[in-house]
Order: structure tokens, then sequence, then C-alpha cells
């Protein structure tokens, strides 16, 4: 453009000469003449003019096959505890974006699957509306072999959230039952919150939106499928925002109603303090307990009649069996297959199998075959179940504190306090430490 624009101006200047040398012996040049002066001075300034508002024009918008590209590093660390879950392991991704402080906070979020990982980020002008574009490419980095696009909405990264693995009722990452915490913006969608949680691969993954306040909700899942309520991810979460945004309490919008959770440090450890739902309980039919004594491999006579078999709630259904001797309790092994379809016709989230050792000590054991997990090392949800119930059925002197000792037998001891409060909800306390990924 430039070129022609020096070629015109070359030409009407010749013409232009021209005519003013031979306009006495070139009468007809006298109206070119007049023409060419006119263009000589106002058509390169208007031609300059379109010219440079053109290029302005592509420099803000980038439309037009011209892109302008910005590369950088990022060095990323998260916290030590905290895995932010990959969209895909494995692979080299590249971000491009039109936005780059909005394609670096998307990496963080929802890409980054080591504590410490590198990562390119190409930022590319593109005409509006913007969108994000993430590339995924197998194999070696800069390999274009089997990769795959995708358009990522700005939804999507409001979605985008840090996952959290912590012990619950426990002191040491040994013991306890880990569980997952997810705290983001906004919750995923409940496929999503479902892959998450079977990626995770514990028995249960609290997922809590939005990611700073007093006031949260959260929904539970474990690696087959979402559950209503779950006491120790409940516990973990406590403490993960104790850690994040300071002691209080924490009120919890779950599935079935509010949870208020205290935090507090005692010690060296922070510990939560769950307040359940209103508990509940009913007789457990016949039928129920013969089916789950076929399952479980015990007989009528194994039970403890002081304290009678019951469904149990507070937040999730739990079948209360108790037995008369420790040695029972000792030795589990179950028909999972039987158990599941007994427990999932019943509505059931596990069995809380319970030892009594003394007015303020059980002994217990959790089968959870519904959720794709065989034994739940700590159980807090059934933990309030059963203090509701031996509450409600006079079985113990109210208020007062018993002490449920479980996992002990899976090599992971767990200690969960109920308070059991004269009226109202189960108070359920417990410690919380991360898991070194």
């Amino acid at each position: 453009m430039v070129t022609l624009l020096y070629i015109l101006n070359a030409t009407l200047l010749v013409l232009h000469e021209l005519e003013s040398a031979y306009e006495k012996e070139w009468e007809i040049l006298k109206l070119p003449g007049r023409i060419s002066g006119f263009l000589l001075l106002h058509v390169p300034l208007l031609i300059l003019l379109f010219y440079g508002l053109l290029e302005i024009k592509n420099n803000a918008s980038g439309s037009g096959s011209t892109t302008t590209t910005m590369t950088s590093m990022l060095k990323v660390q998260a916290h030590p505890a905290a895995q932010v879950q990959p969209l895909q392991t494995n692979l080299s991704v590249g971000c491009y974006c039109e936005n780059e402080h909005r394609c670096h906070r998307a990496i963080l979020k929802a890409l980054l699957a080591e504590r410490e990982a590198t990562i390119e980020c190409v930022c590319v002008r593109h005409s509006t509306p913007p969108t994000c574009l993430f590339t995924e490419i197998g194999g070696d980095k800069g390999s274009t072999a089997g990769s795959q696009k995708r358009i990522f909405t700005e939804d999507e990264f409001m979605t985008a959230g840090t996952i959290y693995r912590f012990s619950a009722f426990s002191s040491h990452p040994e013991g306890g039952n880990p569980a997952g915490v997810w705290i983001g913006d906004t919750l995923p969608e409940p496929g999503v919150m479902q892959k998450i949680a079977a990626d995770v691969g514990f028995s249960e993954t609290a997922f809590i939106a939005p990611s700073t306040g007093k006031d949260r909700t959260v929904r539970y899942f474990s690696p087959e499928a979402e559950v209503s309520f779950c006491g120790h991810a409940t516990i973990a979460a406590g403490v993960v925002l104790g850690e994040a945004e300071g002691d209080g309490t924490y009120r919890l919008s779950t599935a079935v109603g509010e949870v208020p959770v205290a935090v507090r440090m005692r010690g060296a450890l922070r510990e939560a303090s769950l307040t359940s739902v209103a508990p509940r309980h009913t007789d457990a039919s016949d039928a129920l307990v013969d089916g789950a004594l076929l399952a479980l491999g015990w007989k009528p006579s194994d039970l403890d009649r002081a304290i009678q078999p019951a469904k149990a709630y507070a937040g999730a259904w739990h079948l209360v069996l108790a037995v008369a001797d420790a040695h029972r309790l000792a030795r589990l092994n179950y028909d999972v297959d039987r158990l599941k379809t007994l427990m999932l016709g019943e509505g059931l989230t596990t069995l809380q199998l319970v030892w009594r050792e003394r007015a303020d000590v059980f002994h217990s054991r959790n089968p959870f075959p519904v959720g794709g997990v065989v034994e739940d090392p700590a159980t807090g949800a059934a933990a309030a179940a059963l203090g509701g119930y031996l509450r409600d059925a006079h079985l113990v002197s109210v208020p007062t504190t018993i002490l449920i000792r479980q996992g002990e037998a899976m090599g992971r001891p767990s200690r969960l306090t109920v308070e059991i409060p004269a009226a109202g909800g189960i108070v359920v306390t417990g410690t919380a430490v991360p898991i070194e990924a």
C-alpha cells in the first residue's frame, strides 16, 4: 500500500511539472494540470488518513488476518495440601485467550495438577465476543498428534476450584477418614462433581461454594453417587475453612438443611464441631435385620438386645446394629453385593455396627458398599444418628458426651466425640490434618 502511494505521488508530481513547463504550448494539459494540482494536494492526505484509521482499528479489535501473540511462562506453587483437579492428566496444555490475566487465572484454578509446575501461557488476540480456548496436546510438548480443542466459557472458569485432601477424626494423616474438600466460587455441574469425587477416590468429597464468607453451600459425593450428608467430610471442610479464613462458625447449607460448623484451635491442632439436623429413628423391620445379618454372616444371637436394631437419621439414614461381643465386631467379612442391594432398597448410607464397651465409649464399624467403599474408618453422620437414637430411645441420660472409636480394625484409628444435648441436633467433634500428596 505504501509503495503504491509513493508511485501515485511521483506520477502526479511529474504531471504537474509538465503542465507548468508547457502550459502555453500544450493546451491539452491545462485541465489535467488543474486536476493534478488538486489530487497532489488532497488525495494523498485522504489516503494516508484512511490507511491510518484502518491500522488503528485492526490493532484495537484484532480482526482480520493479523494477530498479536504474547507468550509468558508462569511458575506456580500450590498449598502443600492442595491439588487443583486437572482437566486431563499427562497432557501438555496451551492456553489461548483474549485477556492475558483471565487466562492466567484459569490455568491456576483449572490446570495445576502438581504442587509446583511451570506452564506456558499463549494469549492470542481474537475478535469479539471474547472466547478462551485450551488446546490439549497428547504426547510430547509441542506435538499436534491427537490434539483436542475445547472452548471454555467464563462460567466454567468460575467453577474451577481447589481440592484439599484431609484426614478427619485423627491427629495424624495415617489415621482417620480421608476426605476431599473442593472449594470454588461456583459449584460445578453434578456430573463434574461426580467425576472429581471418583478421581479423588476417598469415601466422600465435599464441594463448597462460594470460596469466601461464613455462609456456604455444600454437596457431598462418594466415588459412585451423591450422598445427602457426610460428617467426616464436613469436619475436614471446617478445618480447611478455618485454616483459610480463621476460626469461628461457618453455616453450611446442605441438602438436608443448615449445618453449623464451629472451628477452633485446641492445642497445636484445629478442630471442628458440626451440629446435625434434628435426628430421628424408626424400628428396623425383621426383614431388614434378617437381610443384614445374612449379608454380614452374623446370627441373631450375636446382637445386644439392650440396644435394639433401628434405622437412625441425622442427615442420612443408617442401620444401627449393636453386638454383644467385641470379637464379633472385629471379624467383619460381608457379602458386598448382597448388602449393597439391601441398603439401596432401604435408602441406607452405611451400617452403624457398634459394641458398647461402657456407658460413654462405643466401638464402631461402618460398611459403605453403596458408596463404592468397603468400610468407612470414621463416619460422622452415623455418629450423630447413633447419638440421636440413644437419646430418643432413652438409652442414655442426657445431656451427655460419648466417645466413638472407629477404624482401629482397618489400621486407621479414629476418635469421634459426640455431645448429646437434651434436645436439638447432635454435636460431633473431631480434628483433621492434611494428607501430603
